[in-house]
């Protein structure tokens, strides 16, 4: 009778000890969150404003204008990376819900102004599945990739996405229409290698199945 006991007690202290530190643990992602939002977005904010108004001071064709240019630039992708980041660790996104409007949001944005049709297909309970911080930012990261090099490189009008969660597995395909391209002679790109190191991440599996004049499909499969 007390050994029960007292192994209840243990196993109880124990669950509380796990539930304080995963309390704590998310309050440190929401402070984290908010520190990134209000202090560095706000300085690369503000990098990207003075350089813009130093520009109006020097010759548009001048050295001066170009370097301008350029922190311009690095400030406004650093701030949209920054985005990313605050995004992915602030524990109120956890829901795979939230990380598909962020997916379709930004799908939809980028493709309007190419004047590209993207058609979203999805199945599976996706209102109930959370992914962990690591799990969103790289399945995010890489769906963007996807994404950008279809818009940049495939010159599509149509692309389509597939996304489905049954049981413990996710898995999105993305398709374009474009003009394709010969993966085994890209397989030295940036763009794939970064693919791929994400789905390694991810401990899932990728396929790029791609010919010239015949479109694009890429496939990731992971388990959460």
């Amino acid at each position: 009778m007390l050994g029960s006991l007292f192994i209840s007690v243990i196993v109880y202290l124990i669950f509380r000890y796990r539930l304080q530190q995963v309390v704590k643990m998310e309050r440190m992602r929401s402070s984290i969150s908010g520190d990134l939002h209000d202090e560095v977005g706000a300085s690369l904010t503000s990098i990207s404003i003075f350089s813009e108004m130093a520009k109006g001071s020097v010759s548009p064709l001048s050295k001066e204008a170009q370097y301008l240019q350029r922190i311009g630039e690095r400030s406004r992708e650093s701030i949209e990376k920054m985005g990313d980041i605050i995004w992915s660790i602030n524990p109120d996104n956890d829901n795979l819900q939230q990380l598909l409007v962020r997916m379709k949001n930004y799908a939809t944005e980028i493709t309007e102004a190419k004047d590209i049709a993207i058609v979203w297909n999805q199945t599976g309970k996706l209102d109930t599945t959370s992914l962990n911080m690591e799990q969103r930012k790289n399945f995010y990261l890489l769906f963007k990739e996807v994404i950008n090099n279809a818009i940049k490189h495939s010159a599509a009008k149509n692309i389509v996405i597939k996304l489905a969660s049954s049981g413990d597995v996710i898995s999105i395909l993305m398709t374009d229409d474009g003009k394709g391209f010969d993966t085994s002679a890209a397989s030295s790109g940036n763009g794939l290698k970064s693919m791929r190191r994400r789905a390694s991440l991810l401990h899932g599996e990728i396929s790029i199945i791609s010919q010239k004049g015949k479109g694009t499909t890429v496939k990731l499969t992971f388990r959460y």
